[in-house]
């Protein structure tokens, strides 16, 4: 079918099929005798069609454009579920943030169920591309995401938001929920670095946002960001970005209730 897309070849065999039904329908008059109601045919009447008429050759033809379609739908499943992920990490990507994300909030609102969206950014990441080259910041990236995947519930989603930027959809989480998944955090990547196989350390600057149910996802996401920008400019002045060199991660200030993380 040419470069056509595989939503246009479901919809071509679809309807192709329809045809084909109606054409035998109309040649043997099957609706008349109450064998089948032309209104409801479509592939998916296949099996329920086979049982009504006896031409071998259309039942044939029928089964295998089910099949077909079957085929692309499962296709099309397939390429939709790797669009949606980071080619790099394996997380879901910003696109999913976008397009699908904004669906499961609403569905947790509908259920009155809490959410919260917790960001990251892997902090050093320019000094290791730099420092260590291309290939260590790709790595730097992948052992980020799984620590951060193994913090998080399983009930929780992980994203690459691009580049250095992570966020974590928290379902039915409040803010000790996020206290504890953060402190989680921070544990893996000081075993992280305390085994000490790379030549880089990790580290994150972190923020959270409860999010309001009429708000738009990507506002509460800009909430987080902000109250993790302003952690990062704490570490940046206070010398704590570690990448190439040993630094101290995580430093909390006194006074500093308005990031649990």
């Amino acid at each position: 079918m040419g470069n056509k897309s595989l939503e246009e070849q479901i919809a071509i065999l679809n309807a192709q099929l329809r045809t084909y039904i109606q054409s035998a329908i109309e040649e043997q008059d099957l609706a008349a005798d109450g064998g089948l109601d032309p209104e409801v045919l479509s592939c998916l009447d296949c099996e329920t069609f086979r049982g009504a008429q006896r031409n071998e050759p259309f039942v044939s033809l029928c089964e295998n454009i089910r099949v077909l379609v079957d085929h692309l739908e499962e296709r099309h499943r397939q390429a939709t579920e790797l669009a949606m992920r980071d080619t790099l990490t394996g997380l879901y990507n910003r696109r999913y943030l976008e397009d699908i994300a904004p669906r499961e909030l609403e569905r947790m609102r509908r259920q009155g169920n809490p959410v919260a969206i917790f960001t990251a950014d892997l902090d050093g990441l320019k000094e290791i591309n730099d420092s260590l080259g291309h290939h260590s910041g790709d790595r730097a990236l992948v052992a980020f995401s799984e620590l951060l995947a193994g913090a998080i519930r399983s009930s929780d989603l992980a994203i690459r938001a691009g580049g250095d930027e992570f966020i974590a959809l928290l379902f039915d989480a409040e803010e000790t929920d996020v206290a504890m998944i953060a402190a989680r955090l921070r544990r893996n990547l000081e075993r992280f670095n305390n085994v000490g196989h790379e030549t880089f350390r990790l580290a994150a600057s972190v923020g959270y946002a409860l999010w309001r149910p009429a708000e738009p996802l990507l506002q509460a996401v800009e909430r987080a960001d902000a109250r993790m920008y302003t952690q990062k400019h704490r570490r940046r002045l206070s010398g704590a970005m570690p990448a190439v060199a040993p630094a101290p991660m995580w430093p909390r200030r006194v006074g500093d209730e308005s990031n649990p993380c």
